[in-house]
């Protein structure tokens, strides 16, 4: 299969695209939620201490773990620091994209393939978050190249070892790719016998990928507790494969799943509107039939290319890894390269020109939206601007109550403004009236601070309406660009001290919300969230 493609289109494209993983990960905005739990994990312990279970219901490769604390330590503690790890895989993940992509297409799909991948929102806005997944699809694609080039006869036994070693060691950044790299490991013994190739280049690549993972296994063991993994388990139930014969439902139920994932790689949406269906429905078609053309023209190599999907459903179905965007986020070069190829299978179908101008929209349409998307993504939970204008307000003896998914927030941000003491709100699910209870460790202050963000359905919304009633509201901090519900960021000083107000209320009689109440503004989804911001931008409100 030819593989030429234009030099200087491909270097452009690769210029860019890591220009626009720089822009996005200096981009202003506070760590969000799960980007906390990586941060309070690393910034509160030292070297030793990484080998000890994490806490923050955190579960995380020991090498990202290493990588994030040599972070911090080139750049000081705050968000450059925490994100320059998944910066810097993003955009070395620009450069092996190409040289895995240059298999499987030639110049006419290689180029918008590149650029696809170079302008994903999904892949650029997880190239800016301090969590792993851009090491995963780092880990992935260094591990398909490798495998690629033992399968072309490109190491002698000598550059095996140096194979295999370079292989290990980026399995120790990323969970999934322990998994993948045994699936291209069993193909690659399997090509072998079947095309009579001698097995001993081989044998290095499986002792250090095994070493590998091996110890990523073990690592993994002693840093997640037992707690952590009923945690995430029980949260993304959702997301595991149910038994497909136990309803129409559940037997769609995966090709459901794949279409979300094509989705939040092209748009970082959940398709459920007529336009976003058909959107993404053309790549999740391409994806089908390029998958079908690369199976047939491609080869032994294919298998390579899908194992990564396959390790996904089979992680899925064994309840290990759900099913889901970011987690799944190292199945998005196998998305790409199979979308493009569907250009390569609709050639007898369409002329050359439609054919260029589908190519240019593929690429065109994730680019546009990429801007605002940021724009919309970097705001969320802005929760160090809200406690910086708390601390302009801050008086001796003010008290502060943090909401439950606001406490990781209050630890890096509102601790070393000094903003203690606090009180850190316990998660009670559903149970609002308990939360109400908690709030009561206020009563009786003339100035008592509310903090939330991370808030989940009514319960923020109805802390503040109980405040109200049992006190006076003397300062209300808006989220700094008037989000709501899961992305919002807010603060609120009460005069607690008034006995008539206190006594006309209590968290046991307090009316409660209605859970589809207006006023709730419940937890957005990641995608409605960045559609209504989207909205907002473009009928003129800058927020």
């Amino acid at each position: 299969m030819s593989v030429r493609a234009p030099g200087w289109a491909v270097a452009t494209i690769l210029v860019v695209g890591g220009a626009v993983r720089i822009v996005a990960a200096f981009v202003p905005g506070s760590l969000q939620f799960d980007e906390l739990a990586t941060a309070l994990n690393v910034t509160e312990r030292g070297w030793v201490e990484l080998l000890e279970p994490l806490g923050y219901h955190q579960v995380a490769p020991l090498g990202f773990i290493a990588a994030e604390r040599l972070g911090i330590a080139l750049l000081g503690v705050g968000e450059a620091g925490l994100r320059l790890f998944p910066l810097l895989v993003s955009i070395a993940s620009l450069v092996l994209f190409w040289r895995v992509a240059v298999r499987f297409l030639t110049g006419s799909t290689l180029v918008p393939a590149v650029a696809l991948f170079a302008v994903s929102p999904a892949l650029v806005w997880y190239g800016r978050k301090a969590k792993q997944y851009a090491g995963d699809v780092f880990a992935v694609l260094v591990l398909l190249l490798l495998a690629l080039r033992l399968m072309e006869g490109r190491y002698s036994a000598r550059r095996a070892w140096l194979a295999g070693a370079l292989g290990g060691l980026v399995i120790l950044v990323s969970h999934p790719s322990t998994v993948v790299a045994a699936g291209l490991f069993v193909v690659l013994v399997v090509d072998a016998w079947r095309t009579k190739k001698p097995l001993r280049a081989l044998v290095p690549v499986g002792l250090l990928w095994g070493l590998g993972a091996l110890i990523q296994i073990t690592t993994t063991e002693m840093l997640t507790p037992t707690s952590t993994r009923v945690f995430m388990t029980d949260a993304w139930d959702f997301a595991f494969v149910p038994a497909p014969w136990q309803s129409v439902r559940a037997f769609l139920w995966l090709p459901r799943r794949l279409f979300h994932f094509a989705g939040f790689i092209v748009g970082l949406m959940r398709p459920d509107t007529p336009w976003e269906t058909a959107f993404v429905g053309l790549y999740a078609v391409l994806a089908i039939l390029g998958s079908v053309y690369l199976i047939r023209h491609a080869g032994a190599p294919a298998m390579f290319l899908f194992i990564p999907l396959v390790i996904a459903i089979l992680l899925s179905a064994l309840r290990i890894l759900p099913l889901a965007g970011r987690i799944m986020l190292y199945v998005g070069p196998t998305l790409v390269v199979t979308c493009l190829a569907g250009l390569k299978q609709i050639e007898p179908w369409l002329p050359l020109r439609s054919r260029r101008a589908l190519a240019v929209f593929l690429v065109a349409a994730p680019a546009v939206f990429l801007p605002f998307l940021l724009w919309a993504l970097a705001r969320h939970q802005d929760a160090d601007r809200v406690l910086q204008d708390v601390r302009e307000r801050w008086q001796s003896g003010d008290v502060i109550y943090v909401y439950q998914g606001a406490a990781g927030a209050m630890k890096f941000y509102g601790e070393p403004l000094g903003l203690t003491p606090w009180i850190a709100g316990r998660d009670h699910g559903r149970d609002v009236r308990a939360y109400l209870s908690d709030v009561d460790t206020l009563r009786g202050s003339p100035r008592a601070w509310y903090f939330y963000t991370h808030g989940m359905g009514c319960g923020v919304v109805q802390i503040r309406s109980y405040l109200e009633a049992m006190g006076t509201e003397l300062i209300w901090i808006d989220d700094p660009y008037g989000l709501h519900g899961l992305q919002e960021a807010a603060a609120g000083l009460y005069d607690l001290s008034v006995p008539d107000r206190l006594g006309g209320s209590s968290a046991a009689t307090h009316p409660l919300l209605e859970r589809g109440d207006p006023r709730c503004r419940g937890a957005e989804s990641t995608g409605a969230g960045i559609r209504d911001r989207l909205r907002g931008f473009l009928a003129g409100d800058g927020g």
